[in-house]
């Protein structure tokens, strides 16, 4: 009987060990695509972000606890002429901030961690954004080089996944797993702000 316990236990120890856990250096390995979705034997595959508002609510709160002052979400900052930008969340004080890049692509690529941003990447600026003027008309402004005291954050890496079936959203990146991520990553950039 015990060792009939034993190889139990063993066997559970196993199981719970080669489940590997998700975390910020290996969360794009856990992507599933339509490939993976096939065989999945689920009726719905869905890819989301983080939407602007969790954004700015973590924003404030984790500058906030790192003691940065005169908090404001969706700021306009004026970056240099008539160039202005809007940071989702900026500290007047320290006068430091975030802006939020919302383009990605349709698959997640991991290689997009170390990029500046995605419209550095693609094309030779580090950020632009549409402005619509009152008579409806638009115009593009582009950023050359962001200002080191705003930090892009590329919605790009911030994605997670969900199925309709319970066990299956185990092995994949979920929301909660996502957003902790983006907590250590904001973390470590306010550490920089502050050196």
């Amino acid at each position: 009987m015990k060792l009939l316990f034993l190889i139990a236990f063993l066997f559970s120890f196993a199981m719970s060990q080669s489940q590997q856990k998700i975390t910020r250096d290996n969360y794009y390995s856990f992507f599933k695509d339509h490939n993976d979705y096939k065989n999945m034997g689920v009726k719905h595959l869905t890819t989301s972000h983080l939407s602007d508002s969790t954004i700015a609510q973590i924003l404030y709160k984790e500058m906030k606890s790192a003691g940065f002052e005169w908090l404001n979400n969706y700021r306009i900052i004026n970056v240099e002429g008539d160039k202005y930008i809007i940071s989702i969340c900026y500290s007047e004080k320290q006068k430091v901030g975030f802006i939020l890049e919302k383009s990605f692509g349709m698959i997640p690529d991991k290689s997009t961690r170390k990029l500046k941003s995605m419209s550095r990447k693609d094309l030779d600026y580090d950020y632009s954004e549409k402005i619509i003027l009152a008579d409806g008309s638009s115009k593009f402004i582009k950023i050359d080089k962001m200002p080191e005291n705003l930090s892009i954050i590329k919605l790009d890496q911030y994605w997670y996944q969900t199925t309709e079936n319970e066990e299956k959203n185990k092995g994949l990146v979920s929301r909660e797993i996502i957003t902790e991520i983006f907590i250590q990553d904001i973390r470590d950039v306010l550490v920089s702000f502050k050196n």
